[in-house]
């Protein structure tokens, strides 16, 4: 548990430092998956009046957590945490045409 935390740390501590020195050279979004462990993706988003989206996607842990960069107070703020594990059993939920069970019908019909 301990060196989820400090490797947590370190990815965050990357990513602030990466803001601060080098906002203007980082394209729109960047993503960036956490060396040695391959299972935590970083994903900066475009930076809009100050603030830039900062999202952790944990294939493992099946969570997404989502925190706002503001470069003018120098802050990170928690924003939202959620896990997807439940989500993905779901075939669908608020999709349009063609729904899931058309396709599967469409594929058979062939």
């Amino acid at each position: 548990m301990k060196e989820r935390w400090q490797t947590a740390v370190l990815v965050l501590a990357a990513m602030l430092l990466g803001c601060i020195l080098g906002q203007s050279f980082l394209p729109r979004a960047q993503a960036q998956v956490e060396a040695g462990a391959g299972r935590v993706a970083v994903v900066m988003g475009q930076e809009r009046q100050g603030y830039a989206p900062i999202v952790l996607v944990d294939s493992l842990e099946q969570t997404v957590v989502v925190y706002e960069y503001s470069y003018g107070a120098r802050r990170l703020k928690l924003e939202s945490a959620r896990t997807y594990r439940f989500d993905k059993q779901l075939p669908e939920f608020k999709v349009g045409e063609p729904s899931v069970r058309q396709v599967q019908d469409m594929l058979q019909r062939r």
